[in-house]
C-alpha cells in the first residue's frame, strides 16, 4: 500500500521499529471492501510554537486513482477527532512544497522550513493545526 500511495517501498521492518519505539495508530482508508489508503500517528508528543503537546501524523497516502474523493481530507477529520478526545491541542506533521495548499486547505499553518531533513534533498515545511477545545465543538 506504501508504495502505491507513495511509489517507492517502506519496510515493515522501519515501521514496526518506530512503533515500538513511539508507540503510535496505523488506520486504513475504505472505500466499500476496498483499502484506498491509510494514515500513520505517532503517539509521540512534540512541541508547538506555543510549547503544546501535539500528536504526530507521520502520513497520510491515498492510491492515485482514488485522490480527488476527498479521502485523505476525511481521514485528517477523523485523526483530529481521536486527538480532540485524548486531550491534544494541535496536530503538527511534516510534508513537501507540493502538498502546501491541502494542508493549507485543512487548517495547517506552516511553522519551518527544515532544509534536507529527511537526506540530500528531501526538505519538507513543518506545519501544526491547532484543534478546538474538545467543549467548544
Amino acid at each position: 500500500m506504501y508504495k502505491q500511495c507513495f511509489g517507492y517501498p517502506i519496510a515493515p521492518d522501519i515501521i514496526l521499529a518506530l512503533f515500538t519505539q513511539t508507540g503510535g495508530h496505523i488506520g486504513g482508508i475504505f472505500e466499500e471492501n476496498e483499502m484506498v489508503g491509510f494514515t500513520t500517528i505517532l503517539a509521540a508528543h512534540l512541541l508547538t510554537e506555543n510549547h503544546e503537546k501535539a500528536l504526530f501524523v507521520d502520513s497520510i497516502g491515498v492510491i492515485p486513482s482514488k485522490r480527488n474523493l476527498h479521502l485523505a481530507s476525511f481521514a485528517l477529520q477523523v485523526v483530529e477527532l481521536a486527538a480532540r478526545e485524548a486531550h491534544v491541542s494541535h496536530l503538527a506533521l511534516t510534508h513537501k512544497e507540493e502538498l502546501s495548499g491541502f494542508y493549507l486547505k485543512n487548517g495547517f499553518q506552516r511553522l519551518l522550513w527544515m532544509e534536507d531533513v529527511y537526506g540530500p534533498g528531501e526538505s519538507r515545511h513543518y506545519s501544526v493545526k491547532q484543534l478546538p477545545n474538545k467543549n467548544n465543538v
